[in-house]
């Protein structure tokens, strides 16, 4: 986990493997956490007598006393799961690589639960499933205990929220104006599961996730993220794929995702 955090520094700091090379937004919980990170890792004991592994655990408890408060509950950590979820051997590991992820920065179980719905939904995508399909999913995986989820119940306001939705019925009965797409996660969330069970394409899914305004950029991406694994890459256009900042990071990227996944059992 503190490799993560070391690289997250670095895009924040120095912008490692960002488009523009440098970091040109960053959430105020995101900036915290890694601020604070950052102080801990400086003032990290070299001796043998303090194993790192216990001098990680130890800065890991503090951020999560810390962060777990409501005012951190943005999308920061949901923007950025989509890796995990294609990376999983499996939809439990999906699951738990989601949480490995967003705890660094996001550890307050709102945002936990969130990423791991996410990562679940995604993995399923990847492995055929229809939009019915992932709907019933969701919603078993919020309201029934134990889920496909977790053992114990998804956080509240989480699982008021979205739990609602039983059917991809019910998200398409949905009107655009009742969705709220702020950085608030349960909103982002919803907001790009609007969009995409609501879409015929990827190029609808994206426009329609934009078009709601507000955090439009992160709920775009969260939205493209399932949206771009269900259609398939075929499906995106050929416009928006030339227009494109450093093309080629995200096709080296996305390579070695792809010669991962070549190797899973």
């Amino acid at each position: 986990m503190v490799d993560q955090v070391k690289k997250y520094i670095s895009w924040w700091q120095n912008g490692y493997m960002s488009s523009t090379g440098s970091c040109f937004d960053i959430g105020v919980s995101t900036r915290s956490a890694l601020q604070t990170w950052a102080d801990m890792l400086h003032l990290q004991p070299r001796s043998e007598e303090s194993p790192m592994e216990g001098a990680h655990s130890a800065m890991l408890t503090k951020i999560t006393r810390e962060f777990s408060k409501d005012e951190y509950c943005g999308n920061g950590s949901l923007m950025r799961v989509l890796p995990a979820a294609l990376i999983a051997s499996s939809a439990s590991n999906a699951v738990e690589l989601a949480k490995e992820s967003s705890l660094p920065t996001h550890p307050h179980p709102r945002c936990v639960h969130a990423c791991m719905i996410y990562a679940s939904l995604v993995q399923q995508a990847l492995n055929g499933a229809s939009k019915t399909e992932l709907a019933i999913s969701l919603s078993e995986s919020i309201n029934e205990i134990p889920s496909n989820i977790s053992d114990t119940p998804i956080e509240a306001v989480l699982a008021e929220r979205i739990g609602r939705y039983r059917s991809i019925q019910d998200w398409k009965r949905t009107t655009a104006d009742s969705i709220r797409s702020t950085g608030y996660v349960v909103d982002s969330l919803e907001a790009a599961l609007w969009a995409f069970f609501n879409s015929d394409t990827f190029a609808e899914a994206a426009i329609q996730a934009v078009n709601l305004g507000y955090d439009s950029d992160t709920v775009g991406a969260i939205c493209g993220g399932i949206a771009g694994t269900y259609y398939g890459f075929d499906a995106i256009r050929d416009d928006w794929l030339r227009d494109l900042k450093k093309k080629e990071l995200l096709d080296e990227a996305t390579q070695k995702i792809i010669d991962h996944r070549k190797k899973l059992p």
